[in-house]
């Protein structure tokens, strides 16, 4: 069943025209719940209905553990023997 129904039949949208979800908005956990990952971000990626941990990368770590009141120094720098 259709959410809405056109004033005028006969109406085609193109694909091009279409407009699709963006990705990352909502994330889906193991046992099947799905939470909007603006929520998700502000319990530390921890599922708030069931407490699974999302996996998550260094980036988003760092950003949990400093708040964002860091100064990254030599970002660039690498070992000089690898």
């Amino acid at each position: 069943m259709a959410w809405f129904k056109r004033k005028t039949k006969g109406i085609h949208t193109s694909t091009e025209e279409k407009k699709d979800t963006p990705e990352g908005l909502w994330h889906k956990t193991p046992t099947g719940k799905i939470i909007d990952t603006e929520e998700l971000e502000n319990n530390s990626f921890v599922s708030p209905e069931d407490g699974f941990h999302i996996r998550i990368g260094s980036q988003e770590y760092f950003n949990i553990l400093f708040d964002d009141k860091f100064k990254e120094i030599d970002e660039n720098i690498k070992a000089k023997d690898p």
